[in-house]
């Protein structure tokens, strides 16, 4: 069973000890999800932070984490899109959907 952190909420430099500490985990786990519903938004920290952790990951030999990002958030989705980010991560919009496509999405970096 993948690991599931949730991204809800602000995540700017205020915050970002505490965005660390939630996304510690991913670093970690064999599989993992990342879940953006209920983000409400946040500056280049949470991005450097997400980048931080696909290195990590990819370092270690783990699969690619799987980002959920609602259908409806929009702003997100045009951030990485911005980004290039969001050719990086498989990105589903619920995290059911994620959890049952997660086999096919074994993929190493």
């Amino acid at each position: 069973m993948p690991a599931v952190v949730s991204l809800a909420g602000d995540w700017d430099i205020f915050f970002r000890e505490k965005l660390r500490e939630r996304l510690a985990f991913a670093l970690t786990a064999e599989r993992c999800i990342v879940d953006f519903t209920g983000f409400h938004g946040g500056d280049a920290t949470f991005i450097n932070e997400l980048v931080y952790a696909a290195k990590v990951r990819a370092a270690r030999s783990l699969p690619t984490m799987v980002l959920v990002i609602p259908e409806d958030d929009r702003m997100l989705r045009r951030i990485l899109e911005v980004t290039k980010l969001l050719r990086v991560w498989p990105v589903f919009t619920s995290v059911e959907q994620a959890l049952e496509a997660f086999p096919e999405h074994s993929v190493h970096e």
